[in-house]
């Protein structure tokens, strides 16, 4: 890829994903390095062997600055496997970028979290001054909240996750798995609020509410798990369905209906079970 291709694709800049609907914009803040101070999200190697597999993506706890955050580090995302693994009934006629834009999980977020923005920027429009103070003082979030998206070198990066944390599994695009770590292309994530916090369930009724209004939105978290919160609040996005969706609208009514109805039973399935453990 030419310079001047890879400055377009990867313009820090620019809001994503490059598509119509929600979009994120990239996070401000972000002079010098990023210090790398835990791996917050991990699992076991399959083999046994030492370092860290994930699922879409990794977690970190980091330094910017002065102030500490949660740094979600993402895999990368194969339009053909994502084509494969619809059943045949489901094919629709989508372009492999809006597949792209709609479901890889990084986009997934961006979409996710570009919306809950915009619904935010609204509700501050219309709350009065007092109601603006309160909000401050005592703001409620239907997510943990995300303050943008960053590109990471993989020339600067790839050897911290590879030796410092044990990490070599991202899904590199065929084309870029034998090439150095100067010739592949950026890491992509998103910087969160750090929840230090390891509480999932907190509030049922509170999350049970914050989920609707996910809904009324257009959002759909899909991956509804106990794992998926801290403290209450939603902090992935990674397999939502973000209206409008590639998949979700190319459904009939009735099935489109059971999907969504699956993801509510799925969460007071979680609801259920965190209330008989504790």
């Amino acid at each position: 890829m030419s310079l001047a291709r890879f400055q377009l694709a990867y313009s820090p800049r620019r809001p994503l994903p490059p598509c119509e609907g929600p979009k994120l914009l990239p996070f401000k803040r972000h002079k010098g390095n990023i210090h790398f101070l835990k791996l917050l999200s991990s699992s076991p190697r399959l083999d046994g062997s030492e370092g860290a597999e994930g699922g879409h993506s990794y977690v970190f706890k980091v330094r910017i600055g002065k102030k500490k955050y949660a740094l979600k580090v993402f895999k990368f995302f194969s339009v053909e496997q994502e084509r494969s693994s619809v059943f045949p009934t489901d094919r629709v006629k989508a372009s492999d970028e809006i597949i792209t834009y709609h479901s890889d999980p990084f986009y997934a977020e961006c979409r996710a979290y570009g919306k809950l923005q915009t619904h935010e920027q609204q509700q501050q429009e219309q709350r009065t001054r007092d109601e603006r103070r309160q909000h401050r003082e005592h703001p409620h979030r239907l997510a943990v909240p995300c303050y943008g998206y960053l590109y990471l070198p993989a020339e600067q990066y790839g050897e911290i996750f590879s030796e410092q944390f044990g990490i070599r599994d991202w899904d590199w695009p065929e084309e870029d798995e034998d090439k150095s770590w100067r010739e592949k292309p950026p890491f992509r994530a998103l910087v969160k609020e750090l929840v230090e916090s390891k509480e999932a369930i907190v509030n049922a009724e509170e999350m049970e509410r914050d989920l609707h209004e996910l809904r009324n939105l257009g959002i759909y978290p899909v991956d509804l798990y106990a794992r998926n919160y801290l403290d209450g609040k939603l902090v992935d996005f990674s397999s939502a369905m973000i209206s409008p969706h590639w998949w979700l609208d190319s459904l009939r009514p009735l099935r489109r209906q059971r999907v969504l109805d699956e993801e509510l039973l799925l969460f007071r399935e979680m609801i259920r079970e965190a209330q008989t453990d504790s």
